[in-house]
């Protein structure tokens, strides 16, 4: 809506003080309200008339005018001649002081009045003095430019408004006149500057008479004044990040026993299986069973039934359910179909074994479990929306209701409550003061350390949060016990409880020394959280690169590539050679574009015109798992390369590794899901129209994700937010620009920008993988030492140099291990007195060097404790054949995380490019 007209007045006068001709007064710069006058200036344009200059201006009283008051001049001319006074006014009209304000229209018009008087008493009235206003306008755009200056001409005459006969009327006679209102908005719709140039020129004329006398006129003239209206529109934008909530484990959807299962009729082979059930489900046929199909039970007590059970073709719905209420333990089913083909089916239906979406069983696939306990589970129903890690708030004290299968601990660096806020009857336990602690790792130390993983494992400081997640179906593990380490080393250990029963119940604050319980998901699907009060919304945020390792995990469904053809200047070779398993043969460089071509049993999409930073997903030609082997044929201009890899998850394989011209991007997992490389983020803009009347046609345009929505509108007051996700492979800065019009006028654009930045991803959970490479250990004896390390026994191929005078609590890293027991040489510091021999396992299957869970403990003495071997060394960290285990980040090097090497770090900025490319296809 255009805001109500304000004028900035320029009077035409003339001063009594005769100034030189051509003269030029600079009067400065005047602030109003919404319009700044720049450079207001006036110059004597009269040859040879030494007439006065405009007085000095004041703002008018709406803090827009720029008011010049005239005072009388005398006009002198001879019998029928003329008296011209001439000046020119420059200035210009500026809001770019006023964020949202523009300008719409300049009016010149008469505003006030004048005075004639004269003496002798003749001459023509109607033509005694007249006032002509020439000039230019010109706007400039300068939000957006500047664009080219448009220039509007200027015209218009003021003169008395009526005649007079003299003597005898002499006094006050209005001046009227106008040139109209100039519409800037439509010429230039966001112009912020308007220069004015305007020529003023007062002629007093004389009456001819038959003699020469002196004519002389006292005249004061007509106020003109130039109107500058201003559109007045904001935009609000507030643009803030969000690090999205990690998806909630996969729970196990049957609980107790089965109502009703419910699965899709695929036609598909055994092959086709997903779910072995622990090795307990049996499939028979080789081939896949055509349609129409018939299915019969054959095996259980007879009561349960499959609807329909006749001509069922592909991608009906099959019902099993029974007339006792609920299925038998075990479920034996025969699907017959044309040309003899059969499949027979053994799957146990007791929720012993997990039974979940999506699982495959033949010929079958489960789209809906009911169960006694888990209820109805519609594999079929949208999944929840994803939301921001902390937004979800939940009250202090909410207490878990089933086992718990993933948690939230919140770090806060202190000593141990005395007495513990829960002590579940006995169950909790908290030793040790980690007041100050920073830096620190977190290391779960309890049974079956593979059971669960925490992320991040280090380089934890007070209010971090870590999550602890189960790896199997069974959730974590009934007693939690961690280690809390920093460069002194144990600084605190802790025990609790996470089976929820009433004697030893886990509540939302649980506090247990310096973990604090903050959320919690369990297998009932209850969902606790704290939230930490921004909302979920913050204006900055920070992402992992990648999820912790280790990332192949279990068999792969499908495996997405990048390529990068020779970016690295690496050729043919592999980051990862999966022990040996991993080759590249063929050119270094295939070129670009390239084709691909698939190997046995599998299929590429897609297959040509593959360019830098193009993906190829490869999938199973009869679907399921990938096979053991993956090859993959890639054709340029450049001659062809061949790779092979294990896909099996036999051999390690993690997002970010190379194999010749290609790089893992991202996975699709059995068990965990897909995967991919770049950090995940959702922008969040919210838009606020903060004016009178409705703001439309608003368009949200991100300089890194191009135009995110636009032709909204909001009513006076509104606000809405719109959401986009992205994925970044590197530190970024978003810049969110918002327009908008109000009434036609479009008004200043909002900005906003957030930074997100990418990190390495956090250490995971350590599995161990023969051999063993490298050992860090502190040496917890009594006295200093030297140390002299050999491959096997005394004597053979010396592994390292020796360490000296390793003081008592000091770490030492032996590197270049190869033999699967080496000995270490123990001497008195500075002597040749022997103390004795170490001696170490290099087998995963040493329970005390095998994990996390062993990080301090006493190793040396192989697997048993030796009396004739020192065992006085503390595990601090090892290397195995891809994961290195850091007890205490501070005391062991940082190596590259498995898969992100300083090959990645050198890739990084090409998939910059390429995400920047992929994102201007977009827009």
């Amino acid at each position: 809506m255009r805001s109500s007209a304000r004028f900035a007045v320029i009077t035409a006068a003339i001063l009594s003080l005769a100034l030189p001709a051509m003269a030029t007064v600079n009067h400065g710069d005047f602030a109003g309200t919404d319009v700044t006058f720049r450079d207001v200036s006036e110059t004597t344009t009269s040859a040879g008339d030494a007439e006065p200059l405009w007085e000095a201006p004041s703002l008018g009283v709406s803090g827009d005018q720029l008011l010049f008051f005239p005072t009388s001049f005398l006009a002198q001319c001879a019998a029928g001649t003329s008296d011209v006074t001439s000046s020119t006014l420059t200035t210009t009209l500026d809001t770019t002081g006023t964020p949202g304000a523009t300008i719409d229209t300049v009016q010149f018009a008469e505003a006030g009045d004048g005075n004639l008087t004269q003496f002798p008493p003749f001459g023509d009235p109607s033509t005694n003095v007249s006032v002509t206003l020439t000039g230019t306008v010109t706007v400039t755009e300068t939000l957006s430019g500047p664009i080219a200056p448009v220039v509007i001409p200027v015209s218009g005459t003021f003169a008395p408004s009526g005649s007079f006969a003299l003597p005898t009327d002499f006094g006050a006679i209005s001046w009227n006149g106008g040139i109209g209102i100039l519409d800037v908005a439509a010429v230039v719709p966001n112009a912020t500057k308007v220069d004015v140039s305007l020529d003023n020129t007062l002629t007093a004329n004389c009456a001819a008479t038959a003699s020469a006398l002196i004519q002389k006129k006292a005249v004061t003239g007509p106020t003109v004044a130039i109107s500058v209206n201003p559109i007045e529109c904001d935009i609000d934008v507030d643009k803030t990040c969000c690090v999205l909530e990690p998806v909630n484990p996969d729970l196990d959807v049957c609980e107790g026993d089965v109502v009703r299962l419910v699965m899709k009729y695929t036609g598909k082979s055994c092959r086709a299986s997903n779910n072995d059930q622990g090795r307990a489900f049996r499939c028979y046929g080789r081939r896949k069973v055509g349609q129409p199909a018939n299915i019969s039970i054959i095996y259980g007590s007879g009561n349960t039934y499959a609807t329909p059970n006749s001509n069922v073709m592909k991608g009906d719905l099959v019902t099993f359910q029974s007339t006792s209420g609920t299925l038998d333990e075990w479920t034996k089913i025969k699907v017959t179909g044309p040309w003899w083909r059969r499949q027979i089916l053994k799957i146990d239906t007791s929720c012993n074994r997990t039974i979940a979406c999506g699982d495959r069983f033949g010929a079958f696939e489960v789209v809906e479990v009911e169960s006694t306990i888990g209820g109805v589970n519609d594999c079929t129903a949208p999944p929840p929306p994803p939301v921001c890690a902390g937004s979800q708030t939940d009250p202090v004290g909410t207490v878990c209701d089933a086992r718990v299968v993933d948690m939230v601990l919140e770090y806060t660096g202190q000593d141990c409550q005395d007495p513990l806020g829960n002590p579940q009857s006995g169950f909790a336990a908290c030793d040790g003061d980690a007041t100050g602690a920073s830096n620190v790792g977190v290391i779960y130390t309890g049974d079956y350390g593979w059971s669960q993983i925490v992320s991040p494992a280090s380089g934890i400081n007070d209010g971090d949060r870590i999550r602890v997640s189960a790896t199997w179906f069974g959730g974590l593990q009934a007693l939690q016990s961690f280690k809390i380490v920093d460069a002194s080393g144990v600084r605190q250990t802790v025990d609790f409880k996470v089976w929820c029963s009433q004697d030893k119940p886990l509540s939302l604050g649980d506090e247990f020394g310096s973990l604090k319980v903050v959320g919690f998901t369990t297998q009932s699907g209850q969902h606790a959280y704290l939230g930490d009060g921004t909302n979920g919304q913050l204006d900055a945020c920070e992402v992992p690169l990648a999820p912790p390792a280790p990332h192949c995990t279990s068999d792969l469904q499908s495996l997405t590539l990048v390529y990068i053809g020779d970016f690295l200047g690496e050729g043919c070779t592999v980051s990862n050679d999966q022990f040996g398993n991993a080759t590249c043969t063929g050119v270094a460089d295939p070129g670009d574009p390239v084709l691909v071509a698939a190997g046995a049993g599998l299929t590429a999409d897609p297959i040509d015109m593959i360019e830098f930073g193009d993906l190829v997903t490869l999938e199973a030609t009869a679907g399921g798992d990938l096979p053991t082997w993956t090859t993959l044929d890639t054709t340029g201009a450049g001659g062809t390369q061949t790779i092979s890899l294990k896909t099996s998850c036999h051999k390690p394989l993690s997002l970010g590794d190379r194999f010749g011209s290609w790089v893992v991007f991202g996975m699709d997992r059995q068990e965990e899901g897909p995967i991919t490389l770049g950090g995940n983020v959702e922008y969040q803009y919210k838009v606020t129209n903060p004016n009178a009347s409705q703001l439309d046609n608003i368009t949200i345009d991100d300089d890194q994700l191009g135009v995110i929505a636009s032709g909204l509108s909001l009513a006076p007051g509104e606000m809405t937010t719109v959401k986009a996700g992205a994925t970044l492979f590197g530190t970024t800065t978003n810049v969110v620009t918002v327009t908008g019009d109000v009434g036609g006028d479009v008004c200043a654009p909002a900005t906003d920008q957030v930074t997100i930045g990418v990190t390495a991803p956090p250490p995971g959970t350590f599995y161990c993988s023969e051999p063993i490479s490298e050992l860090t250990l502190i040496w917890n004896g009594v006295q200093n030492i030297d140390v002299t390390a050999w491959e096997g026994g005394v004597g053979t191929s010396l592994i390292a140099a020796a360490h000296e005078d390793v003081a008592p609590g000091e770490a030492i890293t032996v590197s270049g291990l190869g033999a699967d027991y080496p000995v270490f040489e123990i001497f008195e510091a500075g002597t040749t007195n022997k103390l004795g021999e170490s001696s170490f396992d290099l087998w995963c299957n040493d329970y005390a060097m095998n994990g996390v869970e062993d990080c301090g403990k006493a190793v040396g003495n192989l697997k048993w404790d030796d009396p004739t071997l020192i065992n006085t060394w503390g595990l601090e960290g090892m290397v195995d054949t891809d994961e290195t285990l850091s007890c205490t980040p501070t005391l062991v090097p940082n190596p590259p995380v498995c898969g992100f090497g300083p090959e990645l770090a050198l890739l990084l900025p090409g998939l910059l490019w390429w995400q920047r490319r992929r994102l201007q296809s977009k827009a």
